[in-house]
C-alpha cells in the first residue's frame, strides 16, 4: 500500500494548510484543512466553503465533519500510467470559480508535478476568522506583482522580530522565561529546571504598584522546554493569524510574553542582528524603529548602538535607524523630562526623530507645548528632524490626524502620520496637500496591524487611493512584523487591495517607491553629516547631562483619595449610590443587561433621524417589557446625549410610576467627574480600575460573570473592542444592525441570530436567550 501526501500551504505564514492523502491501492483521495496550534477552527470552516478541488475536470468540495474540521473523501477514476491532476482554487460561488492556488499531478504512484500559485495574506485569514464571511474572500489577485517597497518606516522594537526569531535568540543565550507566564499560558515545564532570574518591570501590568514587584522570580531556560511547549510559547509571541485583539489585550498578553526576551541585555546584539537578518530576507534595506525613551535614552544604550550597528549593517546590508518613542499618556513632568533627555542625545546620527505613541485616548492638541518645544530645538539644531505622531489609528479622537498636520504646519516640522486609518477628512487632506508640496509630510499606512487590532474590517477602509490621487506621499509599514505575522510581500498585497492598484495609473503606484527612495537618500545624507560633526566626547557629554536630570519615579496621585471622596459626595447629593457594596444590595438575585453604544455628541449625531427613532422605541420597549425583579440595566460612562441619556430618561420615568424600580448602574474609570451632572435616572456608579483601554474587557467580564447580556447600538472604538471581547469570550450579546457606527460595522460579520434592527427584533432577540427576564 502506497500513500502520497500533499501538504499545500494556504497562507504566506503556512499557518493553515490543505493536507491531501492519496491511497494508490484504493484510489481514495482524502483531505482536511489544518490550522495553527491555537486555532479557533473558524478559518478552517470558512476555507471549506472557499476551497474548490477539480480532479481531472471533476469538481469536489470539502465538508465539515463532526469535529468541525473540513474533510474530503473522493474516489479517483484514472489509471496509474495516465495519472490525474488536482487543481486547488479559492473563492467563487462554484467549485471551478475563483483563482488557481495550486496544481498537482500524480502518475505511476508518484507526485510528478507540483505548483503553488497564490497564498492568503494574514490580513485575509483574520477576516476569515469572523463568525461569518463578510465578503467573498480571497481578494482578487489580478495584476499583483512582487513587493516593491524597500523600507519599513513604522515599527516597534519589541514587536518586530518573528516569534521563531525570538525563540532562536532565547535558546542561544539560554534566556530563562518566568514560570508565572508559563503558568498563565498553561505551558508545562519540569520542576527541576526552575532557576532564579531577574524580573523585568512591565509597565502595563506592573505599573499600578511598582514597589510590590519583586526583583527576582522563578524561571525556566527556554531551551529546556520540550518541542510542544516551545510551539505553544511561539504561538503566544504573536497575535494568532485567525484572531483580532484589542489594544488592551495586546499590551497585557503578547507584549508581556515578549518582554523577557526582547529586553534581555545579554541578547541585545543578537536581537538587533536578527531584526536586520529578517529584513534582509524580505528585501528591506532601511528601517526606522520606535524604541521607548525610558529604556532607549541611556548613555549605555547609545554607546552599545554606536559600537554594534555598523557591524550589523555591514553584515546584512540593512540600515537600522530610530525614532524615540514618547508614550503620550505619561504625566507631564515625565514627558518633559524624556524630551530633555532626547535633546541631549539626538546628536547621534542613529536618531532620526521623535514619535508620540501609545493608545490614542487623548487629543494631540494636549501635546502642543511639547511639540512646540521640540520644534524650537529642531530648527536650531537639526532642521531635518522628524516629528512622527500616532494619529487616526482608532476612532477615539477623529480630529487627531488633522490636528497633527496643523501643528506640523504651524511649527514648520517634517511630519509623519503613523496610521491615519481614520480622520483623513477633507480638511486633513487639504493641509497634507500643502505640506506635500513642500516635502514635509508622509503618511504611514499599517494595514495588517490595523486589521489585527480591530481598527478596520476591510482593506478598502484605508485612504490610500485618495492619497495617491492627491499626490500625498505615503509608505506601507508593518508596525511590528513579529506581532502581526506579516512581511513585505503581505503588506504590499494588502496595500494593493486597499488602493486597487490594478486600476491606478502606473506613475501613481511608482510614486510610493519614489517617496521611499527620496526619504532614504535624504536620511543617508543627514546620517553622514551628523556623523561627521558628532563631538568626540559625545558619550561623556550625554553621561554628564543624564546625571543632572531629576530622577523620575512612577507617579502617584496624592489627591486620589480626596478626588474620590469629593466624587462620592457629589453623587450622594444627587441620590446616586457609589461603590460595589451598594450595588450588590441593589442587584442581588438579578442579572445585568448592559447597553453600550453611541453616547456623546459625535457618535450620536452620526446616526440618522430614522434610526434614532428605532433606538428610542427599542429602549422604551425594553424598560416596559422587562421585569425589574429579575434584571437591572448597566451602561458605561454616562453622557448627556445618545444611548445613555435615552435609557436614563426611560428608567427615571418608569421608576416614578412603579413600586419595583430598575437599578441603572454606570461603570466608569472617570472618578473625577465632580463637575458633571450625571444624567437623571442613574441610581448607582461602579468604579472601574486601570486605564481607559481596559474598559471594554472590564464591562464585558462584569456582565458575563453575572450571566447577563450585552446590547451594542452604534458607537465607536470602545464599542468595537467590546464587541470583539464579547465574541471571543463567548459572552451573551446582540447588535443593532442599521445605526451608523460600530454595531452595524460588526453586525455583518456576526451570526444573524445576534442581530436586530428595531424594537420588535430586539424583544425577540432577548426572549430567545433570556425569556425569564420578561414580565408574565
Amino acid at each position: 500500500m502506497t500513500h502520497i501526501t500533499i501538504t499545500h500551504p494556504l497562507d504566506w505564514g503556512t499557518h493553515h494548510q490543505l493536507i491531501l492523502a492519496y491511497d494508490t491501492d484504493t484510489k481514495q483521495l482524502t483531505g482536511t484543512v489544518q490550522g495553527p496550534v491555537v486555532s479557533t477552527g473558524t478559518v478552517e470552516r470558512h476555507l471549506a466553503k472557499l476551497i474548490g478541488l477539480v480532479i481531472d475536470s471533476v469538481p469536489c468540495n470539502l465538508t465539515p465533519n463532526s469535529q468541525l474540521k473540513p474533510s474530503l473523501h473522493h474516489s479517483v477514476h484514472a489509471d496509474d500510467a495516465k495519472g490525474f491532476t488536482i487543481e486547488i482554487r479559492l473563492g467563487g460561488k462554484h467549485t471551478t470559480d475563483g483563482e488557481l492556488y495550486g496544481q498537482y499531478h500524480i502518475r505511476n504512484q508518484h507526485l510528478q508535478h507540483s505548483q503553488v500559485s497564490q497564498r492568503l495574506t494574514v490580513f485575509e485569514t483574520r477576516m476569515l476568522g469572523n463568525e461569518r464571511l463578510y465578503r467573498w474572500l480571497p481578494y482578487p489577485r489580478d495584476n499583483l506583482g512582487a513587493p516593491l517597497q524597500r523600507t519599513d518606516l513604522h515599527t516597534h522594537s519589541s514587536g518586530q522580530i518573528s516569534a521563531q526569531g525570538l525563540i532562536n535568540v532565547a535558546c542561544k543565550h539560554h534566556i530563562a522565561f518566568p514560570t508565572r507566564l508559563l503558568d498563565m499560558l498553561h505551558i508545562p515545564y519540569a520542576k527541576d529546571t526552575i532557576v532564579s532570574t531577574k524580573r523585568f518591570f512591565f509597565p502595563p501590568t506592573d505599573g499600578g504598584n511598582p514597589k510590590a514587584i519583586p526583583s527576582m522570580e522563578d524561571a525556566v531556560d527556554i531551551a529546556k522546554l520540550d518541542a510542544p511547549a516551545i510551539e505553544h510559547l511561539k504561538a503566544a509571541l504573536a497575535i494568532p493569524p485567525d484572531r483580532q485583539m484589542t489594544f488592551g489585550d495586546l499590551e497585557q498578553t503578547v507584549y508581556r510574553y515578549r518582554y523577557p526576551i526582547t529586553k534581555h541585555p545579554d541578547a541585545a546584539y543578537d536581537l538587533w542582528l536578527k531584526v536586520a537578518e529578517e529584513y534582509q530576507k524580505q528585501g528591506i534595506v532601511y528601517a526606522e524603529i520606535t524604541a521607548v525613551s525610558t529604556s532607549f535614552l541611556t548613555p549605555q544604550n547609545m554607546r552599545f548602538l554606536h559600537d554594534s550597528l555598523p557591524n550589523i549593517e555591514a553584515q546584512t546590508g540593512v540600515a537600522l535607524r530610530f525614532l524615540v518613542g514618547i508614550p503620550r499618556n505619561l504625566p507631564k513632568a515625565i514627558l518633559t523630562n524624556e524630551i530633555e533627555k532626547l535633546k541631549t542625545m539626538a546628536a547621534s546620527p542613529y536618531i532620526v526623530g521623535i514619535d508620540f505613541m501609545g493608545f490614542e485616548d487623548n487629543k494631540i492638541s494636549d501635546l502642543e507645548p511639547l511639540i512646540e518645544s521640540i520644534a524650537e530645538w529642531a530648527h536650531a539644531n537639526d532642521p531635518e528632524f522628524t516629528l512622527r505622531i500616532h494619529a487616526g489609528e482608532n476612532r477615539k479622537n477623529m480630529a487627531n490626524v488633522k490636528e497633527s498636520l496643523r501643528l506640523a504646519e504651524k511649527y514648520r516640522m517634517r511630519v509623519r502620520i503613523g496610521h491615519a486609518a481614520h480622520g483623513l477628512d477633507d480638511d486633513a487632506i487639504a493641509i497634507a496637500e500643502t505640506l506635500a508640496k513642500q516635502h514635509l509630510v508622509m503618511i504611514e499606512f499599517n494595514p495588517d496591524s490595523n486589521m489585527a487590532l480591530n481598527n478596520i474590517d476591510t482593506a478598502e477602509e484605508l485612504d490610500m487611493l485618495r492619497c495617491l490621487n492627491k499626490r500625498i506621499p505615503f509608505v506601507i509599514c508593518s508596525d511590528g512584523s513579529g506581532l502581526y505575522l506579516t512581511d513585505a510581500r503581505q503588506l504590499w498585497t494588502a496595500a494593493s487591495f486597499a488602493a486597487s492598484f490594478a486600476g491606478v495609473e502606473p506613475d501613481r503606484v511608482a510614486s510610493i517607491i519614489q517617496s521611499e527612495n527620496e526619504h532614504m537618500q535624504r536620511e543617508e545624507a543627514r546620517f553622514i553629516k551628523k556623523y561627521r560633526v558628532l563631538p568626540s566626547d559625545f558619550f561623556e557629554r550625554i553621561t554628564a547631562a543624564s546625571a543632572i536630570l531629576p530622577p523620575m519615579t512612577p507617579a502617584t496621585n496624592p489627591l486620589g483619595d480626596a478626588v474620590g471622596s469629593a466624587f462620592e459626595k457629589h453623587l450622594s447629593k444627587q441620590g446616586i449610590a457609589y461603590g460595589p457594596e451598594t450595588i450588590l444590595r441593589a442587584t442581588e438575585g438579578k442579572a445585568p443587561l448592559m447597553i453600550i453604544g453611541a453616547t456623546g455628541e459625535r457618535y450620536w449625531n452620526m446616526i440618522s433621524a430614522n434610526h434614532k427613532r428605532y433606538i428610542l422605541d427599542a429602549i422604551n420597549a425594553l424598560v416596559e417589557r422587562l421585569d425589574a425583579k429579575r434584571v437591572y440595566f448597566m451602561i458605561g460612562r454616562p453622557k448627556d446625549e445618545g444611548i445613555t441619556a435615552l435609557l436614563s430618561r426611560a428608567v427615571q420615568k418608569y421608576n416614578t410610576t412603579h413600586d419595583d424600580p430598575f437599578a441603572l448602574i454606570s461603570a466608569t474609570v472617570q472618578a473625577d467627574q465632580t463637575a458633571h451632572s450625571f444624567t437623571p435616572g442613574l441610581t448607582h456608579v461602579l468604579p472601574l480600575t486601570g486605564g481607559l483601554f481596559t474598559v471594554p474587557q472590564q464591562l464585558v467580564q462584569y456582565t458575563a460573570k453575572r450571566n447577563g447580556h450585552i446590547l451594542f447600538i452604534g458607537g465607536g472604538t470602545f464599542v468595537r473592542d467590546a464587541i470583539l471581547v464579547a465574541r471571543d469570550t463567548h459572552a451573551s450579546f446582540g447588535l443593532m444592525n442599521g445605526p451608523e457606527g460600530a454595531s452595524t460595522d460588526k453586525a455583518v460579520m456576526m451570526h444573524i441570530h445576534r442581530q436586530f434592527s428595531d424594537a420588535e427584533g430586539l424583544i425577540a432577540h432577548l426572549q430567545a436567550s433570556h425569556p425569564h427576564w420578561f414580565k408574565k
